[in-house]
């Protein structure tokens, strides 16, 4: 691999890290928007936001080769 290659390699490798690092704070967001759903009323809100959290998860595991957290998202 030259040196070009060698850098998009630690890019990637970087970028990928910090996708997985912000994990925690999204599966927060998960739990509270379908806590949220478990209400009296739930509001339509609630549920576009829980599946906004799924997509976004889906779309990025997969874009990152994070293959099987983008299956079960």
């Amino acid at each position: 691999m030259g040196v070009k290659g060698a850098f998009t390699a630690k890019k990637l490798k970087n970028i990928r890290e910090a996708f997985v690092g912000q994990q925690p704070s999204k599966l927060e967001m998960i739990k509270e928007s379908y806590a949220a759903l478990g209400q009296e009323n739930p509001t339509k809100e609630a549920l576009t936001r829980l599946h906004s959290c799924f997509h976004t998860l889906r779309g990025m595991s997969a874009s990152f080769g994070l293959n099987t957290l983008s299956a079960i998202a």
